[in-house]
């Protein structure tokens, strides 16, 4: 056993003997194995967990992550003594004569205005000091062993100051384009080799729009690493929660387990739950109550609509039963009677235009042979989709205490929904007059408005924002509903939901309110 000197307190001369100790006879045989090549990685893992004490701020983190730098810069230092090349102090010296050398406007007669002086002055002697006679030498001396996009960024900022650079930004994001479609040229030839060139490519030109922006790429990568922890915790969470396999939910889908309303100025005091939600993104805007099992009126036929198209064939032509008779108070019908016939296409603009229950029920048995298989299929097609907090028990949203969603399955069936063109097709559609048949053949005439507002010209969203089309709802149970899908002026897709509002001028007032936060 080596006797070494129990202290409050030890200093670096004390960290240096124990070094010392470790690495040679009668200390730990495996300091004693270790090479430049074998410990190499342990310097770099150190550093970086340095780094993230000091990204994190953790003070006595970092006092421990230091150490552990410093460790291994003794030694480093421990295996050239023992070769008789350097020790610590000759590393020191070298440290010392550097930085006396490069801070001329302290240690010699050199005067400076400003830090940027500083920089410009330092960067010359550098270039003396390591006898980089040119640019090129400039850029070859980039540690090859930084991270890649870190090494592109330098690479970039010195041939920068030999005037080789783009003007602006835009012309750093042609080059991303450009070299975008040189990579899915090589993906379609099917060359790794290519392809690993081409993708190259595009992340050193991509480096080069962050270098514009001012944006550091390696923070940015892992701002968005970070990002996608948080939503796939937050997905592994929701899945658990819904005794949902992790697996059927998508990684693009929008995510949360509680509400969101940070950042938001939106009044949503009168809804029950609201929702907004960034598709593309994946990001959750704004949520309220989203988990909350409420009745969804008519807000069901959206995920009618997603049944009929997932499973049916528009050219097909359906027939109405004595089933299709709608005796709930108030509830909205086409006016069907049995025998009347008319296409699933037909069908679809009757159901979503007009909110018609007896079209719903015409459809539901095309599809399910009765309403009770179709609401089987409906909460079969939900469950895939991970709406698992939804039950429905018929295909129009009338009321029935077994028939319920959320607004968040409610914007998980309506992002299926809207992956058919024919489904978007139609909820943008504000008019709408087309033919069908009686059972003796007879014509009749049907002219179908939508129910939603902003497509009428009786609402307005945001001069940002272009309502594509929807599905409203009302009943006394539910209140007054509207899911949305909108885009942005780039174009973005949006999907937005509102359930249990008051009365429609409010429930239109909140979305709007909502809409306002895209």
């Amino acid at each position: 056993m080596v006797s070494f000197p129990q202290k409050e307190h030890y200093d670096l001369a004390d960290f240096r003997q124990v070094i010392e100790i470790l690495r040679h006879p009668g200390g730990c045989p495996w300091d004693q194995e270790q090479t430049h090549q074998s410990i190499r990685r342990n310097l770099l893992e150190e550093a970086y967990e340095a780094a993230e004490a000091i990204d994190t701020e953790n003070t006595t983190l970092l006092q421990e992550e230091l150490g552990d730098v410093l460790m291994q810069v003794l030694f480093h230092s421990s295996i050239e003594a023992d070769a008789g090349r350097f020790d610590l102090d000759d590393v020191a010296d070298m440290a010392v004569k550097k930085l006396i050398f490069r801070h001329p406007h302290v240690f010699g007669s050199v005067d400076v205005a400003d830090s940027s002086e500083v920089l410009v002055n330092w960067d010359a002697l550098k270039r003396q000091e390591k006898h980089q006679e040119s640019y090129t030498d400039t850029l070859d001396a980039v540690a090859r062993s930084l991270p890649a996009l870190w090494r592109a960024e330098k690479v970039q900022k010195k041939a920068s100051k030999a005037h080789f650079d783009w003007d602006n930004v835009n012309q750093t994001l042609d080059k991303v384009h450009e070299e975008l479609g040189e990579l899915e040229d090589a993906i379609a030839e099917g060359s790794l080799e290519h392809m690993m060139e081409e993708y190259g490519d595009l992340l050193f030109a991509s480096v080069n729009t962050a270098r514009f922006m001012g944006v550091d790429p390696e923070d940015a990568l892992n701002a968005a690493t970070e990002k996608f922890i948080r939503r796939f915790r937050q997905v592994e969470q929701l899945s658990q929660a819904q005794g949902q396999a992790l697996d059927a939910f998508s990684a693009d889908l929008c995510v949360t387990t509680d509400d969101v309303t940070q950042g938001t100025t939106v009044d949503m005091s009168q809804a029950t739950a609201a929702g907004l939600f960034d598709i593309d993104s994946g990001n959750v805007i704004y949520a309220k109550n989203v988990h909350e099992k409420l009745n969804p009126a008519s807000l069901t036929k959206v995920l009618t609509a997603l049944c009929a198209l997932k499973y049916g064939n528009l050219d097909d032509v359906l027939t109405a039963s004595e089933n299709v008779y709608v005796h709930e108070s108030g509830a909205v019908k086409l006016g069907l009677e049995a025998g009347d016939t008319m296409t699933l296409d037909q069908a679809l603009h009757a159901l979503m235009l007009k909110s018609a229950n007896d079209v719903a029920i015409m459809i539901a048995e095309y599809l399910g042979g009765s309403v009770e298989g179709f609401a089987d299929m409906m909460n079969e097609v939900a469950n895939s989709l991970g709406a698992t907090n939804s039950h429905f028990v018929n295909p129009n949203g009338l009321t029935d205490p077994n028939h319920y969603t959320t607004a968040y399955d409610l914007y998980l069936i309506c992002n299926e929904a809207v992956k058919y063109d024919k489904f978007i097709e139609i909820v943008h559609t504000a008019s709408y007059s087309s033919v069908y048949h009686d059972k003796n053949g007879k014509e009749k005439t049907i002219d179908l408005s939508t129910t939603n507002a902003y497509l009428k010209g009786e609402a307005f969203a945001p001069d940002n924002v272009t309502v594509i089309g929807g599905k409203t709802g009302t009943t006394n149970a539910a209140g007054s509903c509207l899911i949305l899908y909108s885009k942005d002026q780039s174009g973005n897709p949006y999907i937005s939901v509102i359930l249990q509002s008051p009365d429609r001028t409010t429930l239109y007032q909140e979305m709007t309110g909502l809409l306002d936060e895209i």
